[in-house]
């Protein structure tokens, strides 16, 4: 069995209020912090608009919770400077014992 005691990562909710014009403003609430494992794969680069965007994927590996708390895509992860944007949830061998998230780190 592998331990998870390599970092601590807190998952955070988004904001709930809303503006005038609908969108959502306000701060990011903590929801939990959690051992994890978090290995970055690879990277790749894209547009928006004139500028070039770096897209940083990482996979964050969890203990199954255990509690009514589930990380989901709504969410994000920050650990030390990094914000990482959950992009999928998966129980890799359906057994309830780790998951793994995809996230994306998006460079400024």
């Amino acid at each position: 069995m592998t331990r998870l005691r390599r970092h601590r990562v807190t998952f955070q909710s988004p904001p709930t209020a809303v503006d005038a014009a609908g969108q959502k403003t306000g701060t990011w609430t903590d929801v939990i912090t959690v051992s994890a494992q978090i290995r970055g794969p690879g990277g790749s680069a894209g547009k928006r608009g004139d500028q070039t965007e770096e897209l940083v994927n990482s996979i964050v590996r969890i203990r199954y919770p255990r509690t009514e708390w589930f990380p989901d895509p709504e969410m994000r992860i920050s650990h030390d400077t990094r914000t990482l944007n959950i992009v999928a949830v998966s129980d890799p061998d359906g057994r309830k014992r780790y998951l793994e998230i995809t996230a994306k780190e998006v460079g400024t």
